[in-house]
């Protein structure tokens, strides 16, 4: 099988295994950013620009999954898009987990880097996530980093309750925010900021990672399931529990727009629940 290409099965957690890197080859770049999709839609093509752009600036490629069927996007859609993005390609198997693993194998990029379909990643993002997995003289278990996801509000009154839930720590559980502050750390072990792990919107990682990890199809946004994630928390925590590191980029900034619906208590309990 081609490099780094996982199946769901057969891919085997190993504690303290050394990931070993490989130099550039001619159809390789430095860089390779995923965006997943389950439809085309405004946010998505502003997303592509915004990565687009950047990853070019370091010589890397945009790869958009959609996880559909082929025949479920247009013919227009398809073109529209291709023209936002340097690869297209489909995983037609319900479930972002399923996207992402299908991405990582099809990724060019010594480093992968994630961001979420209607995302905004701010000008000097992807320099800023990528830095230190790209850097010479990089501490071999360096593996991956992550970085602020702070939430974009819709016009209109937001519940006080929900605000607070939002700001009343460093990560929100069922919105798009995380913030550990301005100065660079590396994501911890144990004790409370444990809880805290590079976002699925705001992440990068070494692509050796991945012939020995894998995004969990159990977890993870699936509009059969209703799950809404927790495949990019457990990613993180298995690399720490193997004695990886991973770093928080304070200067690799991402905006994520909050959806009126998650506003509600109905969509409180129904996460809870799930």
């Amino acid at each position: 099988r081609p490099y780094g290409v996982l199946c769901e099965f057969d891919c085997v957690m190993v504690r303290h295994a050394r990931l070993t890197a490989t130099p550039l080859t001619v159809n390789e770049s430095p860089v390779t950013v995923v965006v997943t999709a389950v439809a085309d839609s405004p946010a998505l093509r502003t997303c592509l620009a915004h990565v687009r752009t950047q990853a070019h600036g370091l010589g890397g490629e945009v790869l958009l999954v959609m996880n559909t069927a082929p025949a479920e996007l247009s013919a227009e859609a398809r073109q529209a898009l291709e023209g936002h993005c340097d690869r297209l390609t489909f995983e037609a198997r319900v479930g972002k987990s399923h996207a992402l693993n299908t991405a990582v194998c099809l990724s060019r990029g010594q480093v992968i880097a994630f961001t979420d379909d209607d995302a905004e990643p701010l000008p000097g993002w992807l320099a800023a996530i990528t830095a230190p997995l790209l850097a010479p003289d990089r501490d071999a278990a360096l593996v991956g980093c992550g970085g602020p996801v702070l939430p974009v509000y819709p016009d209109g009154p937001v519940p006080d309750w929900f605000r607070a839930m939002i700001e009343g720590g460093s990560t929100a559980f069922l919105t798009p925010r995380h913030d550990l502050g301005a100065v660079p750390r590396d994501y911890e072990v144990g004790g409370k900021a444990s809880r805290s792990m590079p976002p699925g919107a705001n992440c990068a990682y070494r692509r050796e990672v991945f012939t020995s990890y894998h995004y969990d199809p159990r977890l993870g946004p699936n509009r059969q399931t209703g799950l809404r994630g927790g495949e990019d928390a457990l990613l993180g925590r298995l690399l720490l529990r193997d004695g990886y590191r991973l770093r928080y980029c304070p200067e690799a900034r991402v905006h994520h727009p909050v959806h009126p619906d998650r506003m509600t208590m109905a969509c409180l309990r129904r996460s809870y629940y799930v």
